[in-house]
Order: C-alpha cells, then structure tokens, then sequence
C-alpha cells in the first residue's frame, strides 16, 4: 500500500469534521439547534432552542460511530447520545453538545468547562476529578490488521502482539487495561505503540505499512471498515480486550452528587423498562 491510502483516508476524515462547520444561512441558535465550529479552538457546539429548564450539561463527544456521531440534519446522535438524552428528559434537563478530541474532552472536564462526556471506564486518575454514573455497557476492543498478513499474526493476545515487536495503533488517553498501560509505561515497548487522536489516522497507517495493527471498538471498527468499503485489506484479528463496563463520566468541578444519583436513578429505570434494550435494537440493524 502507499501513501493515497493515508490521502484517502485523511480526506475523509476531515470532511466528517468540517461537516460540523456552520453554514453562512444558518438560523441564530435560539432559533434552530445547530452544531458551530469555534474558530478559536476548533470544537464544536450545538446548542439546544432557549429553555426555561433550570437543569443545563453540557456534554462533551467525540466523533465515534454508532455511539457519537453528527448525523443528517447536522443532528448528533448515537447510541451513547440517544441514551443520555432519554435521561435528561426525564429529569428535565437541557443538554449542549461540544465536539473535540478524546484527550481535549478529559481537560476541559476537570476544569468543569464540560459537564460529561460518554463511553468512560473508570480509573484512579479520573476518579480524583470525576464522578461516575451506573455502568450502561460493556467496552471490547478489536485488533485489526492487515488482510493479506493475516497468516504472520497468530498472538493469542494484544499484549504478546506487542511484545513481539509489531507496531499498533491506539487513540490517545483511550484505556486499554492494565497490561497495556504497563507496556505503554516500559520505555522498551512504549515506542511500538503509537497514539493518533482519531480511528480513520490508524487505518490510514496501518494501510501505509506505518504499524501493524491498531484497536478499536469491535461496533466501531466494523462500522468504518464496512462503510469505506476495506474489507478487502483490513481484517480483525482473533486478539481482543475487554476493558470492562463503561460509564457516563461526570465534571466534580461543574457538577453536584445530588444531580449524579437522580441521573442513576433515570437510567436504572430506562434499562429496566425495556427502552434501553430498544436502543440497544435500533443501532445494532
């Protein structure tokens, strides 16, 4: 493969994020909710029509098809958005949206600049500026490597394919377990394995030979490769990581305990109603 893929790919990732870019026609946002670009920074915000509801989050997200994602109509949805937003309306609340980076979201939550953000596992570090909802679901990540290498790959684990000395891909500050972030700290592993800050950079690699494999989440990395259309030249490896449940990650700094367990509360009943497993249905089709 040669560098077009990474040119093909690229491309298309940034047509996806200046899909988020706005439009000179645009109504005000009191008007009809949009997504913005911020020209200072980047991100972007979509803002709901003026509410006289007292409760606001802003939730942060990243773009990471089916849970987070900028739909028809410049609409963010997803499964994770959706399930959130089933939350908020029970408790009457209005919700912004901000998009960034993984890496980004986490600092502009500790300040409390972002509300929360979604598809979080729980760790000590995040614990001391963070607080947790119930676990909603479970988090796997994929190995996914070249289709015609598939016979030199034959680790029973993404710990011994590291450790053998091929390259992989991550996404920056993503969790992959412990035995991993161990690697990631032994200066004589860490440089085999290379952070990008979104999943469309290590296709692109993997396809100019730049590593060897990378991980995804198994929806997420079915749902890219099916729709460019790359069966042909990337497959997914026997490999996996299961890094446990994963949780709504809420600001200490922006937002209070008591709002936290009514949170718990709304979700607990949504999962056992029956509308979470709809949900559930509905992105899986």
């Amino acid at each position: 493969m040669n560098k077009q893929w990474q040119k093909y790919l690229l491309a298309a990732a940034v047509a996806m994020v200046s899909a988020c870019s706005p439009q000179s026609s645009a109504p005000p946002v009191s008007e009809q909710p949009q997504v913005a670009a911020n020209a200072s920074d980047g991100m972007a915000e979509q803002s709901p029509a003026k509410s006289k509801r007292s409760c606001q989050f802003t939730m942060g997200f990243d773009v990471w098809e089916p849970y987070q994602y900028i739909g028809l109509g410049r609409k963010v949805q997803g499964l994770d958005i959706e399930l959130v937003q089933m939350v908020a309306e029970k408790l009457e609340c209005d919700i912004k949206y901000q998009q960034d980076s993984w890496g980004n979201l986490l600092s502009l939550l500790k300040v409390g600049k972002i509300d929360l953000v979604l598809g979080a596992s729980i760790t000590d570090e995040r614990k001391t500026f963070s607080l947790f909802s119930e676990p909603y679901r479970s988090e796997e990540f994929q190995l996914y490597i070249r289709a015609d290498e598939e016979h030199k790959h034959r680790q029973a684990s993404v710990v011994d394919f590291v450790l053998e000395g091929n390259k992989l891909g991550t996404i920056g500050e993503y969790y992959y377990g412990n035995e991993l972030s161990n690697l990631m700290d032994d200066q004589k592993y860490a440089k085999l394995i290379n952070p990008a800050f979104m999943g469309e950079i290590n296709m692109a690699r993997l396809l100019d030979g730049d590593i060897e494999g990378f991980l995804e989440d198994s929806f997420v990395g079915a749902t890219l490769i099916r729709r460019k259309g790359l069966e042909k030249y990337i497959t997914a490896h026997q490999a996996k990581i299961s890094t446990g449940d994963v949780y709504v990650m809420f600001s200490r700094a922006s937002v209070k305990p008591e709002l936290v367990a009514k949170f718990n509360k709304v979700l607990k009943s949504i999962k056992s109603n029956g509308d979470y497993d709809k949900l559930i249905y509905k992105y899986s089709q």
